[in-house]
């Protein structure tokens, strides 16, 4: 007499679905790596003193000029020489990504874009 054959559990099914399940978490927090690293890199430069490699960084336009660019970011200017930077979370939306950086003893992040095909920053100008 024969006797029943037990049936295996289909593993292909569930090996699949777990994959998709990691490669969902992976792509959820490495998403905006690479407009992360751009930040860095900026604020690496900044804090080396490379003020005209920060600039081309940012990104020049005739609406933001160098000489815009030192009254913020030069050592006497608004934010001063930076010292320390951290980035605090970063978030999609749009065509880029909104990125909140504490900078030395500010209270508050400051909010930046990153345009994700150019890779040039800007403020953002919404706290969230």
């Amino acid at each position: 007499m024969d006797s029943p054959k037990k049936e295996k559990p289909q593993l292909l099914p569930l090996f699949l679905a777990g994959l998709v399940v990691g490669l969902g978490i992976l792509i959820y927090f490495f998403a905006n790596f690479r407009e992360e690293k751009t930040i860095q890199k900026y604020f690496e430069t900044l804090r080396q003193g490379n003020l005209p490699e920060a600039y081309q960084l940012w990104g020049p336009t005739d609406e933001y000029t160098y000489c815009d660019f030192m009254i913020d970011w030069g050592p006497k200017g608004y934010y001063g020489k930076i010292k320390r930077f951290e980035i605090v979370s970063s978030k999609s939306q749009g065509t880029g990504v909104v990125i909140m950086v504490q900078l030395n003893n500010l209270r508050k992040p400051i909010g930046f874009w990153v345009k994700r095909k150019t890779q040039k920053i800007g403020f953002f100008p919404i706290a969230f």
